[in-house]
């Protein structure tokens, strides 16, 4: 956590929103303003939201 930019909302995120909130709930014990992406990244593409891969 010592890595993460102070003073910034941190957006935990995985594929279902399970893990991500764990992370979150752990994040926000630590001190940092943590937020879950509800749904995971399967409820952001459902939604028609744009996702950036590497290729």
């Amino acid at each position: 956590m010592a890595h993460l930019p102070a003073g910034k909302t941190i957006i935990c995120q995985c594929g279902s929103g399970g893990r991500s909130v764990q992370a979150t709930q752990i994040m926000k014990g630590a001190g940092p303003d943590a937020r879950n992406l509800h749904g995971g990244l399967r409820a952001w593409q459902s939604a028609g939201l744009p996702v950036k891969t590497k290729k």
